[in-house]
């Protein structure tokens, strides 16, 4: 099938949108891949514009809003240098939404012999929408690039994508589409397989296709991952209600009971679960071992909190219970995949819900792993259903008609797809969607440990975690001061095998992580920021296998507030140092993002705490400390566009796993069995 690139309104008047999502930056620069990537093997490009002859024949919105845009000549009807057509790739002019506004741009598809179109452009909800109807009404099959399309308007550029892949199209990543262009094949299909059970105990599926996980450490096959059909992933929610409905039955001693085998069982094989951690992610094995510690820690957390007593509130002729969700899906990712995913399914459970569990990709070996851990302590089969796939299969679940509830932790963009369908089906949604998180470095008593807790929290775990320590907010009077010695203390950091017992940084997750944190880190350079990389001269390092997805550990200096490396979650070993005028200046720097998951302030004075509490919007602060980690019995979560619905853990579970409800009767009243009262 000949595939073309279609680039859609890459122009300077709309890629200023304050709001755009993917960054400005990132955005033109999955656009270029894309576009060299299709150039490398001669595929057809074309490129629409939108084009105002003269304000007056702009559309009514624009018009009323008094807003001049892509007219001729001006600086904002040109694309960004990477994204300017050659002279050999066609050039089509629209005045409202759908590049097929044009004709003759259908024509030329055709007689290119194209049947499958690439999209990439601005903005998901009009322009991209209109043009991939118009292109699909035509007879072509239509695909967005989904690291290259944007929109500013984040909401309902979502929406719009959403009700286009349900419709008209589909959806693919950047390195997808360029794998498949490398391999000269674009037919990208996929093959109907045999099923088999991939454990006692545990659902598997019949795949659409399958993908394969890497090692992070040195690129070898490590297992395969199917991509599961809608059909089968609505037969497992149903064996999941059918499970569910003798477990709220349960007594909830009983549940308590057998999660306490499940966390023993655990912590038992903590060192082979540790080891196939770091095997899978790249995690240092000392860093794993805390995890399976961490994740054993809040399974007993969650047991006994409901072992407690629990006043019941009431009155004359009511009472107030908490009855369980019903059947939850619980989505988890691969950056922790056995301390995330027991911090969900233990209160869960215990609380009297079954589970359908979508894991990443990439955590789908250990899923396997805990999820055999289960079965074999008598977890009733079908109450945890594992199901394995991609970030479709997660939008197939959470439209299925037996999922009540949905609890998930991963990315910000994945959070608000998630987040709108379940508004759309009106069931409770629980998200947490990573950080950005800043260290406020003010006047402190032990300034060297502020820098050393810095370090360990940006790069331990390659900077891999939602808590991680992603800015640093210095005076910035003391910044050469702190930045040499920020890259001295870095450059000791032992940065290598994560099987090692001394590495503190290892690999990222795979290549097409690496890749990103490469390209970020050399637009940040040519945008002028300074960039330090403390690991240069290899300080004595361990050895780095070149097959691996290594990131060296990198230091930027911005003053920009408003720049892609201060704005965006890195999720890698990248630590930005934003220098502050004053203390009102360092405020506003650490409270001038959109994310707000954890902040600390590294400062002795009770009043600069006082104001750092009333002014910095965040769901955890720390003091005198790194933001990076957490503890088993704390509630976790994060408020602006890092969490959404109740904290997780600690006294927070039962606000999700559970809901109220008012019992009324003129006589006494019985509790109903597997039931807690309020």
């Amino acid at each position: 099938m000949r595939s073309a690139l279609l680039l859609v309104d890459f122009q300077h008047d709309f890629l200023a949108g304050p709001r755009l999502t993917p960054h400005r930056e990132a955005l033109i620069a999955a656009a270029a891949r894309a576009l060299a990537g299709f150039r490398a093997v001669a595929a057809p490009v074309f490129h629409v514009v939108t084009t105002v002859q003269e304000p007056g024949h702009a559309l009514p919105h624009w018009q009323s809003r008094g807003l001049t845009r892509c007219l001729p000549g001006t600086p904002g009807h040109t694309s960004p240098e990477p994204l300017t057509p050659s002279p050999t790739e066609p050039v089509f002019h629209k005045r409202g939404y759908s590049g097929c506004e044009d004709p003759r741009l259908v024509a030329a598809l055709r007689a290119a012999g194209v049947q499958r179109v690439h999209l990439c452009g601005v903005h998901l909800r009009a322009c991209l929408r209109g043009t991939a109807i118009d292109l699909a009404l035509a007879g072509f099959d239509v695909v967005l690039v989904d690291e290259a399309c944007g929109d500013d308007d984040p909401v309902h550029g979502t929406i719009a994508r959403d009700w286009l892949l349900t419709r008209f199209g589909r959806n693919e990543s950047l390195s997808q589409v360029l794998e498949t262009l490398s391999l000269g094949d674009c037919t990208a299909g996929a093959s109907d397989r045999e099923v088999t059970p991939v454990l006692a105990g545990v659902s598997s599926t019949t795949p659409l296709a399958r993908t394969w996980h890497h090692s992070p450490a040195n690129g070898e096959p490590l297992f395969e991952v199917e991509l599961q059909r809608e059909s089968e992933i609505q037969a497992a929610t149903r064996r999941c209600r059918t499970a569910r409905g003798d477990w709220h039955k349960t007594p909830i001693r009983q549940r308590v009971e057998l999660l306490l085998k499940v966390a023993e069982a655990v912590a038992r094989q903590s060192e082979p679960l540790a080891r196939q951690i770091t095997r899978e992610t790249g995690k240092p094995i000392v860093d794993s071992r805390l995890e399976v510690t961490f994740g054993v820690a809040l399974m007993r957390d969650v047991c006994g909190r409901v072992g407690e007593a629990i006043a019941a509130d009431s009155g004359p002729g009511w009472q107030l219970l908490r009855r369980p969700q019903g059947t939850l899906a619980i989505i988890t990712p691969w950056n922790n995949p056995l301390a995330i995913p027991l911090g969900k399914l233990a209160p869960a459970l215990v609380h009297g819900n079954a589970v359908a569990w979508k894991p990443a990709p990439a955590g789908w070996g250990l899923a396997r792993a805990l999820a055999s851990v289960f079965a074999e302590q008598g977890l009733p089969h079908g109450l945890v259903t594992l199901i394995s796939g991609d970030r479709q299969t997660v939008e197939l679940l959470i439209r299925d008609a037996a999922i009540d509830a949905v609890s998930l932790t991963g990315s910000e963009a994945a959070g608000l797809s998630c987040q709108l369908e379940c508004l759309r089906r009106a069931i409770p949604f629980q998200g947490e969607l990573g950080g950005n998180n800043a260290a406020v470095v003010w006047d402190p008593v032990d300034g060297e440990m502020a820098l050393q807790q810095t370090a360990r929290g940006a790069f331990g775990a390659a900077g891999q975690r939602c808590t991680a320590n992603r800015r640093l907010i210095v005076p910035r009077g003391e910044l050469e001061r702190v930045l040499n010695r920020l890259a001295e203390i870095t450059g000791t950091l032992p940065w290598g095998d994560p099987e090692a017992e001394e590495t503190v940084i290892g690999p990222v997750i795979n290549a097409a992580s690496r890749d990103r944190l490469t390209a970020l880190i050399n637009r940040t350079r040519q945008a002028g920021h300074r960039v330090l990389v403390p690991h240069g001269q290899e300080n004595g390092t361990p050895r780095r296998d070149p097959r691996g997805a290594y990131v060296a550990p990198v230091l930027v200096v911005c003053d920009d507030p408003e720049a892609e490396v201060v704005q965006e979650e890195s999720f890698g070993p990248l630590l930005v140092i934003q220098p502050a005028e004053h203390w009102n200046h360092a405020l506003e720097l650490c409270e001038g993002v959109r994310q707000g998951l954890v902040a600390a302030l590294w400062s002795n004075s009770a009043n600069r705490q006082h104001e750092f509490l009333d002014r910095v919007r965040v769901g955890m602060v720390k003091f005198n400390q790194s933001t990076a980690g957490a503890t088993a019995a704390a509630p976790f979560g994060g408020w602006k566009h890092s969490g959404v619905g109740p904290f997780e853990h600690g006294l927070a579970d039962r606000e999700f796993y559970t809901r109220l409800q008012t019992h009324y009767s003129p006589s006494e009243i019985s509790v109903p069995s597997g039931s807690e009262r309020a």
